[in-house]
């Protein structure tokens, strides 16, 4: 979970200054014993990503698109996917 936040708040951080926007491949989620499953995981990628601000919805399974309106005036989207044990992140589109 602390990835995922981690990994979103640096993309959001990317999108707002004038670095060159990196995506997130296959980034590998600690899944003890195997407990962790896709729809947990989108759970929580799903709660991490609206504590930042990013609206989000869902594609169909192991998929969803983000977006976030920074101070109203810009406009960012991402994808994410994921299964049990990593997730990617995508940037798909932005305005200003």
């Amino acid at each position: 979970m602390k990835a995922v936040f981690l990994a979103l708040t640096m993309l959001f951080i990317a999108g707002c200054t004038t670095q060159p926007i990196k995506n997130v491949d296959d980034h590998a989620v600690f899944n003890a014993n195997n407990s962790m499953t896709q729809d947990s995981l989108g759970k929580h990628i799903h709660r991490a990503a609206s504590q930042l601000g990013w609206s989000i919805k869902q594609s169909n399974a192991g998929h969803m698109v983000a977006e976030i309106k920074p101070r109203g005036k810009h406009f960012v989207a991402i994808d994410i996917y994921y299964d049990n044990d990593s997730y990617s992140i995508h940037y798909k589109k932005a305005a200003i």
